[in-house]
């Protein structure tokens, strides 16, 4: 007779005789690992669900040349990036609990004004849609992680 590389269970050859209490004992073998994985994969997901809670939120969209723009969002959104789809200039940065934008062009500088309440944002411009990412019929990006505990 063999035993199993992994659990040991008994492996009987064409000539051995066999024993209810080799069948029982494979059967306990098996029992004790399958409860073993079951608790593992358990234990697995409940520490899973405490891994963090940010979430990353993507879209696409057309200018539509307006000063103000406004989004809610799945959850409540910490960082936003918004891009040009041609990777042009006025690409936008937002942060959470700051009251202007940081625009991240290559020769203007614009501050939009924003209003975070719980998952909208609201980003508004002073001069033109540039300061918004919002030209009229230019395709973005909008790129946010988000806070999926406090939806």
């Amino acid at each position: 007779m063999e035993n199993t590389s992994n659990y040991g269970l008994k492996r009987w050859d064409g000539g051995d005789r066999i024993l209810h209490t080799e069948f029982n004992d494979n059967w306990d073998k098996i029992d004790t690992a399958l409860k073993s994985n079951a608790d593992g994969a358990t234990e697995a997901l409940a520490a899973l669900k405490n891994c963090g809670n940010c979430g990353i939120y993507y879209e696409t969209y057309t200018g539509n040349g307006k000063l103000t723009m406004t989004r809610t969002f799945p959850g409540k959104p910490l960082i936003i990036f918004i891009s040009p789809e041609d990777g042009g200039d006025h690409a936008q940065r937002f942060i959470r609990g700051c009251s202007t934008a940081m625009c991240l062009c290559g020769s203007d500088q614009f501050s939009p004004k924003l209003t975070w309440t719980g998952n909208t944002v609201t980003w508004k411009a002073s001069a033109q849609p540039s300061e918004v990412a919002n030209y009229n019929g230019t395709h973005y990006h909008l790129v946010a992680l988000l806070d999926i505990s406090a939806k």
